[in-house]
């Protein structure tokens, strides 16, 4: 059984009758928010919802498993749009002219220490670092700062980010597979191993090419 509260009777802090039980005291303040928040989704008439898999996927996650490949981030961001997607829709944004996109990037094979990499990905080196190569499909820890062709930083980090080299844009990852750790680096992304079509909120539009400079910190 719990200690009895050391401040029952002082000051007017309320006082059990009995001493409760943490497990279940604990048990019943994770489970009501929980229901609530079924509740909640509940009334936004999501047609892809069942109790007994919620409840599973609530004992999956307190015993320590990754379902749906949702870390906990992504698991609040995909939440946030469902509750609330009017003020998540993004603004539409004119599309970048593919072909021009493609030749911007290509113009940056002309710059110094270049590389063209499988799908047309220009790997500059700035300062080529002394460690290994990132194994594909691994994690890194890098800076980086996320550019559009007419300069436009779209995304940039201001601590180590820990990147998983299996859920990034394709150019990127086959770029970061080819620099060697403490070393920092720019690479030109065409479109086609970028975004593609798709426009990244309000952010990137669609048929962007994208400039990263990145340094990728020793293991």
């Amino acid at each position: 059984m719990a200690a009895a509260p050391v401040l029952c009777g002082i000051g007017g802090a309320v006082c059990f009758g009995s001493e409760p039980d943490v497990n279940d005291a604990a048990a019943t303040i994770i489970g009501t928010t929980a229901r609530n928040l079924y509740d909640d989704l509940e009334k936004t008439g999501n047609p892809g919802l069942d109790r007994e898999r919620f409840i599973s996927g609530l004992i999956s996650v307190f015993n320590g498993n990754q379902i749906g490949d949702l870390d906990n981030e992504q698991a609040y961001e995909a939440l946030r749009k469902i509750m609330a997607p009017e003020i998540n829709r993004a603004p539409a944004v004119p599309d970048a002219d593919e072909a021009a996109e493609n030749a911007w990037v290509a113009n940056q094979a002309s710059l110094p220490r270049t590389e063209v990499l499988e799908g047309g990905v220009i790997l500059q080196r700035q300062t080529e670092g002394s460690g290994d190569y990132p194994a594909a499909g691994s994690t890194v820890k890098v800076m980086y700062t996320g550019r559009l062709s007419n300069g436009n930083v779209f995304d940039s980090t201001e601590e180590p980010f820990d990147l998983p080299l299996n859920r990034v844009i394709p150019g990127l990852a086959k770029a970061i597979e080819q620099m060697r750790y403490g070393g920092t680096y720019r690479v030109f992304i065409p479109p086609a191993m970028g975004y593609g079509k798709e426009s990244v909120m309000d952010l990137i539009p669609g048929n962007s090419a994208l400039d990263f400079t990145i340094v990728i910190l020793e293991k």
